[in-house]
C-alpha cells in the first residue's frame, strides 16, 4: 500500500477530532457494543508500524476521531432502541397488553439493533487499520504482523466460555511462565501467534454473530437452528482450542516437569474461566486473614485446604466434559446443549458436577463463616457483593 504523507491523512479526516468520548468502555459493555479499542491498543499499533513523530501526531487524530465516531455509535444505539425497550419493559411491568408477536417483534429488534451496532463498530476498527497503514513506511511484512498483534489484542478478550484468547499473552502477562523471558516465549509460539492473528478477528466475529443468532432462534423457538448453532459453534471451537493446546504444552515443554503443572493451571483457569472462578469461600477468607484473629486466620486456611483437592478434581473432571461435549457438538454450558442427543450423556455428568462443585464451595464458605461474629459475617457479605 502507498504510503500516504501525515499532512494529506490529516485533510483527509471528515469528522472533527473533539477529544475522548464521554462513555466508559463499561457503557459500552453494558450496551453490547463490541470491540472497542483502547487507547493503549492503538498506540501499541502505531508504535508496531515504525511511526515517526509527525505520523504519530496524525495517529493520535485518528484515535479521536474514532473515539467521536464510537460515542456516535452508542448514542444511535441508545435512540433505536429507547422507545422498543421503554414499550417492552412496559408490558414486562404490566402496564401495557400487547399481542405474543409484537412482544417477539421487540425482543428481535433489540438485538438487531446490537447487532448492527457491533458491525458498525468493526466497521471503525477497520478504518483505524486501513489509515494507520496508509501512514506507514514499514515493509509490508511488519505491517502484517503489526495488524496481527493489533487484531489479537482487540478481538480476543479472553471473556466468555469460548477460548478467545492469547496463549501468548498469557504466558507473557503469568508469574508461571516468569521463568522463560518474553523473547523465547515469542520464539517458541512464532507459528501460533501467526495463525492466531489470522484467525482473531474471524473467529470473534463469528462467535458474535452465534450469539446473535441464537437469541434470536431462542425468542423464535427455532429449535433446529439453535442445534445447528451449537454444531457450527463447537466445529469452530475445537480447532481453536486444538492450536491452545499445542501452545500450552510448547510453554510447558520450555518450563521444564517442575513448573509446567503451575502453568498448565494458569493456562486452564484462561480457557475455561467459568470452571476456574474464584469460590466466594476464598475471598471470604483472605478477608478473615486480613481482618481477624490469628486463630480464625488458621481456621479458615484449614477450611480451604480441606476441600481444595477435591474441587480441583471435579475441576478437572469438569473441563474434561466440556471438551468431550463439544467433540458431540455441544456446549454443555449453553442452555441449547440439550437440543443436541449426540451430547447427553456428558451433559448429565456435567449437571451432575456442576452440582457437587457448588456444594463444596458452599460448605468451604460455610466453615470460613463459622467462627465470625454477626458483624464481621456483615462485613465478608459485603465484600463478596463488591469484588469478584
Amino acid at each position: 500500500m502507498t504510503r500516504l504523507s501525515a499532512a494529506i491523512l490529516i485533510g483527509f479526516l471528515s469528522v472533527p477530532a473533539f477529544g475522548a468520548p464521554s462513555a466508559s468502555p463499561e457503557d459500552f459493555h453494558l450496551a453490547g457494543i463490541e470491540p472497542v479499542v483502547r487507547p493503549v491498543q492503538f498506540r501499541a499499533l502505531l508504535h508496531d508500524l515504525e511511526m515517526g513523530p509527525s505520523e504519530m501526531e496524525a495517529g493520535e487524530m485518528l484515535l479521536r476521531d474514532y473515539g467521536d465516531g464510537m460515542q456516535t455509535v452508542l448514542e444511535n444505539l441508545r435512540s433505536k432502541q429507547a422507545n422498543d425497550r421503554a414499550r417492552l419493559d412496559a408490558a414486562l411491568r404490566g402496564e401495557i397488553r400487547i399481542s405474543a408477536d409484537e412482544l417477539r417483534t421487540l425482543r428481535i429488534a433489540l438485538r438487531t439493533a446490537a447487532r448492527s451496532a457491533c458491525e458498525t463498530a468493526d466497521d471503525h476498527v477497520g478504518r483505524m487499520v486501513e489509515w494507520s497503514t496508509l501512514l506507514s513506511s514499514a515493509e509490508p511484512t511488519v505491517q502484517k504482523e503489526a495488524i496481527g498483534r493489533f487484531h489479537r489484542s482487540v478481538y480476543l478478550t479472553g471473556k466468555g466460555r469460548n477460548a478467545l484468547v492469547d496463549i501468548a499473552a498469557i504466558a507473557a502477562d503469568s508469574d508461571a511462565a516468569a521463568p522463560i523471558s518474553d523473547e523465547k516465549i515469542a520464539k517458541a509460539l512464532a507459528e501460533y501467534t501467526s495463525s492466531l492473528a489470522q484467525r482473531a478477528r474471524d473467529d470473534a466475529v463469528f462467535n458474535r454473530s452465534h450469539q446473535f443468532d441464537d437469541g434470536i432462534a431462542a425468542i423464535t423457538k427455532d429449535s433446529d437452528k439453535r442445534r445447528d448453532l451449537q454444531f457450527a459453534s463447537s466445529t469452530r471451537w475445537r480447532d481453536r482450542i486444538a492450536m491452545h493446546d499445542q501452545a500450552v504444552e510448547v510453554i510447558a515443554t520450555v518450563l521444564g516437569a517442575s513448573a509446567a503443572p503451575a502453568w498448565r493451571a494458569v493456562a486452564s483457569a484462561a480457557l475455561f474461566p467459568s470452571i476456574y472462578r474464584r469460590p466466594e469461600a476464598y475471598r471470604a477468607a483472605e478477608w478473615v486473614q486480613s481482618n481477624v484473629s490469628e486463630s480464625a486466620a488458621v481456621h479458615v486456611a484449614s477450611c480451604i485446604e480441606s476441600s481444595r483437592q477435591k474441587l480441583n478434581k471435579l475441576r478437572e473432571e469438569a473441563v474434561s466434559l466440556l471438551r468431550e461435549g463439544r467433540e458431540a457438538g455441544a456446549d454443555l454450558e449453553h442452555d441449547a446443549s440439550s437440543l443436541v442427543e449426540s451430547a447427553t450423556a456428558a451433559r448429565m455428568k456435567f449437571l451432575r458436577n456442576s452440582g457437587e462443585r457448588s456444594v463444596i464451595e458452599q460448605e468451604m464458605l460455610d466453615c470460613v463463616m463459622r467462627p465470625l461474629t454477626d458483624g464481621q459475617r456483615a462485613a465478608v457479605r459485603r465484600v463478596l457483593r463488591t469484588t469478584s
